[in-house]
């Protein structure tokens, strides 16, 4: 499981991240209907906060992606996010859950850039 520490070390600067993930990171025996559920540690823009950037990919061996996954983002409570796939997952894939920051990534409702994250479930 990733764990992002919340201690922003004292000087103030407010950080947007991702505290954990479901599926965990390097699950090996996930269902094809499973939804992702990423809990954030503040309230998301739904503006910012979107299929562009935060998504599912099936990825080849190799860490390319294959195809995105089709989905739905839904925002639940504060940093409650969910990624529901428009069909299940196809067996036989690993696949990869970004989430993008940056000026142009997710950012909470302060305005504040998420700090990247990757994590991979897969699907037998």
């Amino acid at each position: 499981m990733f764990v992002a520490c919340g201690d922003d070390g004292g000087d103030g600067d407010a950080r947007f991240y991702v505290e954990r993930v479901e599926p965990e990171d390097g699950s090996t025996s996930v269902t094809a209907l499973v939804f992702v559920y990423l809990y954030l540690n503040a309230t998301p823009d739904p503006e910012r906060c979107t299929t562009d950037t935060l998504r599912v990919d099936a990825v080849r061996a190799d860490g390319t992606v294959a195809f995105e996954v089709p989905s739905t983002v839904t925002f639940a409570g504060q940093g409650f996010t969910k990624l529901l796939p428009d069909a299940p997952y196809l067996r036989g894939w690993t696949y990869r859950v970004s989430v993008r920051g940056g000026e142009d990534g997710c950012a909470d409702q302060d305005g504040v850039a998420i700090e990247p994250f990757v994590s991979t479930f897969e699907v037998p």
